[in-house]
């Protein structure tokens, strides 16, 4: 029976290790941040700090001076056919650079600080390299941009989502679990 057992959380330790290391994430926190000077500099700031507080302490940031320091680095473009977009670029399982562009104006129309705030949000949850969900109404949801209703503010779901991505143990404490509970 023991032997099962042990087969079992292998099995289960080795999956679940798989799926941890399939999808790229960040390997440290704070992540450097670089923000631009600008009208909507506090904006973006206030996005990672709800990130940030939301998340009970699991991710944080820090700001950055430099786009060449920077881990994820923000521009503002003044108008877009998008509120915006990520650029991730990721070395097999973890995640170096992303580059996250936030439009102003979308079609010439100003966004406003709500909307720019919430598009923002959501592409922080995509320079997370968080698995968006298909259930719409969440700054998470993977086709954001084309929902009737854009939710401008983090909901529970939304951490649960953050909490999948970065609390996944790894096979090395499952290992390490199954042997303590068999002594």
């Amino acid at each position: 029976m023991k032997k099962i057992l042990l087969i079992l959380g292998l099995l289960f330790g080795t999956t679940a290790a798989a799926l941890a290391f399939t999808m790229p994430r960040w390997s440290f926190f704070p992540v450097k941040v670089y923000v631009p000077e600008g009208a909507r500099y506090e904006t973006i700031n206030a996005a990672l700090n709800d990130w940030s507080t939301k998340s009970g302490g699991l991710i944080s940031f820090k700001q950055s001076k430099s786009k060449i320091s920077a881990n994820i680095v923000f521009e503002v473009v003044e108008d877009a056919d998008t509120p915006g977009s990520t650029d991730i670029h990721a070395a097999t399982t973890y995640l170096f650079k992303v580059d996250v562009k936030l439009a102003d104006s979308v079609g010439g129309k100003k966004l406003s600080d709500a909307r720019f705030k919430a598009a923002a949000l959501h592409e922080t949850a995509n320079a997370l390299a968080l698995q968006l969900i298909e259930e719409p109404g969440y700054i998470t949801t993977k086709n954001y941009y084309d929902q009737i209703e854009q939710p401008v503010e983090l909901q529970d779901k939304d951490i649960e989502v953050l909490e999948k991505t970065y609390k996944e143990t790894s096979i090395k404490d499952t290992i390490i679990k199954y042997k303590e509970s068999e002594e």
